[in-house]
């Protein structure tokens, strides 16, 4: 992968900053932390997507929990909260986190602007409070949408919350007339979903093709239905 700028540029007025990410975005760029606390702009050579028709895949176990509905599912009421979770999370074999302060500042500046979105879990407790257990971000790019992170708490009840948050998303930007789920690098997580890779140039022609043609516009805050698009997988 190959960094054309090391970090952001702290003397950028908010409009610039996000109008300037956002070409980068729409250019293929993603923004990771190094170990050295300095934030990169990537643009990977193999690049991850999940599909978003009949390819897309969940396991017998998982279809049997989104049935069981053990959660409320929202979108955008808590994004702070998924982000900074996403990078307090630990994650087998990783050290520290890519999640930079800076990412976290930018994404709340593209959330406020309407371009970064989530998708929350939140379980019931007594009294008629919820507490959130899991979720998922990313920001849209015309419709193709960027999955940055997820992350579930199952030890605040939340156990399969990113997976089943993950499925809502897909449900989601099927409805709102995505065409791309970009998932930047491929892991074990989402290959289990039908995740593959394409070349850099073949995500460029996705970019050229769908990144300047808006989706439906995203739903307010709050409660979303489960639109399960899952086609049946091991």
């Amino acid at each position: 992968m190959a960094s054309p700028r090391s970090a952001f540029d702290p003397d950028d007025a908010e409009s610039t900053l996000i109008a300037h990410a956002l070409d980068l975005y729409a250019e293929g760029w993603f923004p990771m932390g190094d170990d050295a606390g300095e934030v990169h702009w990537y643009r990977a050579r193999q690049r991850a997507i999940v599909p978003l028709d009949e390819q897309f895949r969940t396991g017998r176990t998982l279809r049997r929990r989104i049935r069981q509905r053990p959660f409320d599912l929202r979108t955008d009421t808590a994004f702070g909260d998924v982000i900074r979770q996403c990078a307090l999370v630990p994650r087998e074999g990783e050290s520290g986190t890519w999640l930079h302060p800076q990412i976290i500042a930018l994404f709340e500046l593209f959330h406020q602007a309407g371009h970064a979105h989530s998708i929350e879990a939140w379980v019931a407790e007594p009294g008629g409070t919820s507490r959130l257990v899991g979720g998922v971000y990313g920001i849209a790019i015309g419709r193709i949408f960027c999955a940055e992170s997820m992350y579930c708490r199952p030890d605040l009840g939340g156990s399969d919350a990113g997976k089943i948050s993950l499925v809502a998303l897909v449900g989601l930007l099927r409805r709102l007339g995505f065409a791309v789920l970009d998932a930047q690098i491929i892991n074990e997580h989402t290959e289990r979903f039908g995740a593959y890779e394409i070349t850099d140039a073949a995500y460029g022609t996705l970019l050229d093709l769908h990144a300047g043609t808006p989706a439906a516009p995203w739903p307010a805050r709050g409660p979303i239905a489960m639109e399960h698009p899952g086609s049946p997988g091991a």
